[in-house]
């Protein structure tokens, strides 16, 4: 059976350059995005470093003020990217078995990073969303206050995460 071709969003390619760069292979990425990879080859290949790269070069993408391992008190944030109104605490699992209990705990505990991190001077007043992003669609929606998104659909999430958070928990 022949696929029809995907049609993909307004900005598509500055995700895919985004990709590219984070990862550093054009197939690579653009499977990435898809959600059309072996997710044990991608894993070897990209590395954790790499995925952490791969989350934070999306959300740049698409006008984010990104930070790499953000420290709040003793614990550290993967990815920070935050806006004039919102302010996302992002874990990057990159495992391959994933299952919804095994992201309880990384979700509870990024839901708290996030609110140490609201309590700087400069994210005061602004909303605050925690999400853990994994390799593989384990189908959770949101898990411990925080959305658990797959990264082939993490560039919608960034797209739509203010509508989300109009939707409440």
């Amino acid at each position: 059976m022949e696929r029809t071709h995907m049609s993909w969003p307004e900005g598509y390619d500055e995700l895919l350059r985004a990709a590219v760069e984070a990862v550093g292979d054009r197939d690579l990425a653009e499977r990435l995005l898809r959600g059309r990879v072996d997710l044990e080859e991608a894993s070897e290949r990209i590395g954790w470093r790499g995925f952490e790269r791969l989350v934070l070069e999306l959300f740049r993408a698409n006008g984010y003020e990104v930070e790499l391992h953000h420290r709040v008190g003793r614990k550290e944030i993967d990815v920070l990217a935050y806006n004039e109104r919102t302010v996302i605490a992002i874990e990057c699992k990159r495992w391959n078995a994933v299952y919804p209990s095994s992201l309880r705990g990384p979700a509870s505990k990024t839901t708290e990073k996030l609110r140490m991190a609201l309590e700087e001077e400069r994210f005061r007043g602004r909303t605050g969303v925690a999400a853990v992003v994994t390799m593989r669609d384990v189908g959770a929606g949101r898990l411990e206050g925080a959305f658990i998104v797959p990264v082939h659909r993490l560039a919608g999430f960034i797209r739509e995460v203010d509508g989300l958070l109009a939707e409440g928990p």
